[in-house]
């Protein structure tokens, strides 16, 4: 029997890879993309500690509306 081929499946704003056994789903929504800049830049130091992550300075510094923004801040909090 074979492998199952890998289908991607196309959203509105986002296409994710299914199927496929060795990759986790590839994720391609503004707000994904925003929640792993924000998580990236606060693991390596990019944001000091204590400093408060406000949606319209996070939207100007990455160039995107407030509502990725928004979404993306309420994943990070639910991680903690």
């Amino acid at each position: 029997m074979s492998a199952a081929k890998p289908r991607a499946v196309a959203g509105c704003r986002r296409s994710v890879l299914l199927g496929h056994p060795m990759s986790a789903p590839l994720v391609r929504t503004m707000s994904g993309q925003i929640t792993t800049r924000i998580r990236d830049k606060i693991l390596t130091g990019g944001y000091a500690p204590g400093t408060a992550l406000l949606q319209d300075s996070i939207a100007a510094e990455f160039g995107v509306s407030k509502i990725p923004v928004r979404e993306a801040l309420v994943r990070l909090r639910a991680e903690v």
